[in-house]
């Protein structure tokens, strides 16, 4: 977290420091949602199967907010192969800068 909080702080990053910033990004999401599913586990449900599955009872038992959010953190992740595109790059970067980070920040 550390890490993407700091590329974060790059202003006008080249297309190499977007990368970094993306992959950073990348880890810090799938160690939370490993986190989310750990502690859905230890509240006693086991039946997870996947992290929109996690996700889903996590918003249910109050261990999440912001529901919404995180279903759409869940959908926009899979646009990480396609940021090779400079584009999609900067979309993701905004939305980590100012939508992500916070969520993320809040597991940890």
């Amino acid at each position: 977290m550390k890490l993407l909080e700091e590329a974060l702080n790059i202003n006008e990053p080249s297309l190499l420091q977007k990368a970094g910033i993306i992959h950073y990004f990348e880890i810090c999401y799938h160690l939370s949602f490993k986190l989310i599913i750990l502690s859905v586990e230890e509240q006693g449900f086991v039946d997870i199967k996947s992290p929109r599955s996690a996700i889903m009872k996590a918003i249910d038992i109050g261990l999440i907010k912001n529901g919404q959010d995180w279903v759409e953190i869940f959908d926009d992740i899979k646009l990480i192969p396609q940021a090779y595109e400079e584009e999609i790059a900067n979309q993701l970067i905004l939305l980590i800068r100012n939508k992500y980070i916070s969520l993320l920040k809040g597991i940890v």
